[in-house]
């Protein structure tokens, strides 16, 4: 089945990770995918192309439009008749002049489509103030929209859309269960990336320490991992081991692993939380009641006789 993805490389990670789940759902449900991609990739499609009609910004439009990009993507003049469907992989932007080429490819067409993962961060209605008629037309003939957040599910109204969690929870091939804490990755967001994609100087630096002062309490019994999704924190970090990780594959297998991971992403999160699903897997310690808390047993446990919750001591007596 050929399936023409939006989504973006070598630009924001967490876009690639939502691709990688969306490809995977699809062969989970049996589908043989070929994919296609439709790069949104910003220094390709700029956000004002297409967008003014006069002025200084008219000919940014003009230029934008001009300039011809070489990757191996689809570009303003491919025939995507070849397509079976166009998947929307997530991310904000899923409408707006980024994708409209896109949207007339499909109308064109008439390409079956799916929207997967949709998220925004600001309130919007379905209507002609916040959506073109080609816009509102694809979605209404879409075959399924699935959104990751309540507030995009809302405002989507009335259209038959789901609340389900974000595509990349299936983006590694393999899971692995994890009940010890022996490995911990810590993951870095960047304060040098570009506008959208990165995190600000106060929130990077106290990453820098918290993850400094975890490394310094627990170093000796726990190994850490390092991860960065951007080049922009290497230079930060020249003199440890430390992994980049700019795309899903390389993440879920340098995650995999591990037992806990700490980064600021949403989609980071999904992604990793693919490698190794969280669950209950470290057990809260309680002193057994009937040897005067000489031992220490799993909660819901007693060596001597199965322990009640009413008889777990403060949680200063937990190891």
């Amino acid at each position: 089945m050929k399936i023409v993805f939006s989504a973006t490389r070598q630009w924001n990670p967490g876009d690639e990770f939502i691709l990688r789940g969306c490809i995977r759902a699809f062969a989970l449900a049996g589908v043989d995918v070929m994919p296609v991609l439709f790069n949104r990739h910003p220094q390709i499609r700029p956000a004002h192309r297409r967008r003014a009609r006069w002025g200084l910004g008219a000919l940014k439009s003009l230029r934008a439009r001009a300039r011809p990009f070489f990757d191996n993507s689809v570009k303003d003049a491919t025939d995507i008749g070849f397509a079976d469907a166009v998947v929307f992989a997530g991310s904000p932007q899923w409408r707006g002049a980024r994708v409209r080429t896109l949207y007339e490819k499909i109308a064109a067409h008439d390409v079956p489509t799916c929207f997967l993962g949709l998220g925004t961060n600001r309130h919007f209605r379905f209507d002609r103030r916040h959506f073109s008629k080609l816009e509102l037309d694809v979605l209404q003939r879409s075959r399924l929209i699935t959104c990751r957040d309540p507030l995009t599910t809302e405002c989507l109204q009335p259209l038959p859309v789901r609340h389900l969690p974000c595509p990349a929870f299936l983006s590694a091939e393999r899971v692995q269960r994890r009940t010890t804490i022996r490995r911990v990755a810590l993951i870095f967001g960047s304060d040098q990336a570009v506008t959208s994609n990165n995190i600000s100087p106060a929130t990077f630096a106290y990453l820098c320490e918290l993850y400094a002062r975890l490394i310094a309490a627990h170093g000796t019994s726990i190994e850490f991992e390092l991860v960065a999704h951007y080049i922009d924190e290497l230079p930060h970090f020249f003199a440890r081991r430390f992994a980049i990780c700019r795309c899903a594959i390389r993440t879920t297998r340098v995650i995999t692993p591990t037992s806990i991971h700490a980064t600021t992403s949403s989609s980071g999160i999904a992604c990793t939380a693919s490698a190794s699903p969280p669950r209950r897997a470290y057990p809260e310690f309680v002193s057994c009641t009937t040897c005067a808390g000489k031992r220490r047993v799993a909660s819901g446990r007693s060596c001597c006789r199965p322990a009640r919750r009413s008889t777990r001591r403060c949680a200063s007596s937990m190891q």
